[in-house]
């Protein structure tokens, strides 16, 4: 079985660079997203405090060496 040489596999390498040409200006617009409103509540930061007190308590027996 052949190998094919590196200068070869290069070529096609070239080819594919030359075909992804960028968006022209109409085309590179952006589709408009529409966050839900549980989406922008986990980006504002706000944890539920019962979920808050977990998180200590593993940090606490994270600290220590406890958490397993």
């Amino acid at each position: 079985m052949k190998i094919p040489s590196f200068g070869s596999i290069n070529q096609y390498y070239k080819q594919s660079q030359v075909k992804s040409t960028p968006a022209s200006k109409g085309e590179a617009k952006q589709d408009r997203v529409e966050i839900s409103q549980a989406a922008k509540e986990m980006q504002s930061g706000k944890v539920d405090p019962a979920r808050e007190q977990r998180i200590q308590e593993l940090q606490a027996k994270i600290d220590a060496g406890e958490y397993r």
